[in-house]
């Protein structure tokens, strides 16, 4: 363990500009805080997260986050995510459910760039076409960059 801790704290907001008609608002706030810290060639880190309106309901949400990663070869690294969100007042099947990831990942030209497997536990029995398609298993690239 290299002995240092590190934490973040934060506030999110995500807003759905042109969500379709007829849905609740789906913009909500977040609010997170976590620690994160090497022990030999492994990056550590969990966070909390909540959320007083989560995503389209009137319900309090509350994410508990765990990543993992390590370099491998040059340059890349191998990440996993394991994560559960916990909402207040929803009925059981969406009132919990639990989302992972494990990625690729490397830079390139000064942007983050991964390839990831991402999925979850959610029940989707019962929700429309385009909701099970966008809350099913699959891979994801991702780019982004920090300033």
């Amino acid at each position: 363990m290299n002995g240092s801790v590190g934490a973040d704290f934060g506030v999110e907001y995500t807003s759905y500009h042109g969500s379709p008609a007829g849905f609740p608002d789906m913009d909500y706030w977040e609010y997170h805080g976590g620690l994160n810290t090497t022990v030999g060639p492994v990056d550590l880190a969990a966070d909390v997260s909540y959320a007083p309106d989560f995503f389209g309901t009137s319900s309090e949400a509350i994410t508990y986050e765990g990543r993992a990663g390590v370099e491998v070869l040059n340059n890349f690294t191998v990440s996993g995510t394991l994560g559960q969100t916990n909402l207040d007042s929803l009925a059981a099947p969406f009132d919990s459910w639990v989302y992972y990831d494990v990625a690729l990942g490397t830079e390139v030209a000064g942007f983050d760039v991964s390839i990831a497997y991402v999925g979850n536990d959610m029940n989707t029995v019962g929700l429309p076409t385009f909701a099970r398609e966008s809350i099913d298993d699959g891979v994801v690239l991702r780019v982004s960059r920090t300033f």
